[in-house]
């Protein structure tokens, strides 16, 4: 691995670290770590997240089209945006700001 390189997931793969990557900074500002941080979470303490982790970055695929990462910011924003979202998104902003108090 390389030096300041993150470790891989444990639970994430690396498509779903990368899709909430992008959404995490649509969404806010947080920390770099943002993806560690929910996958430290999914793997170790908060199980019972793993299927509103999984379904949630499933939906965010099939709203932007196959890859939520391939598409244009904008459009990620109004993806995120969707009512359908909205538990997930809800659910994320917290784990993101649990994540900036955390450090």
């Amino acid at each position: 691995m390389l030096a300041g390189a993150d470790p891989p997931c444990r639970f994430l793969s690396p498509h779903h670290a990368a899709v909430l990557d992008a959404a995490t900074h649509r969404l806010a500002p947080g920390p770099d770590d943002m993806v560690s941080y929910v996958d430290r979470l999914l793997w170790l303490w908060v199980a019972n997240f793993r299927d509103e982790y999984i379904n949630g970055i499933a939906l965010l695929d099939r709203q932007a089209g196959g890859d939520f990462t391939a598409v244009a910011p904008l459009r990620q924003d109004l993806i995120l945006s969707q009512s359908q979202l909205a538990a997930f998104t809800s659910l994320l902003f917290g784990h993101i700001i649990e994540a900036i108090y955390a450090r």
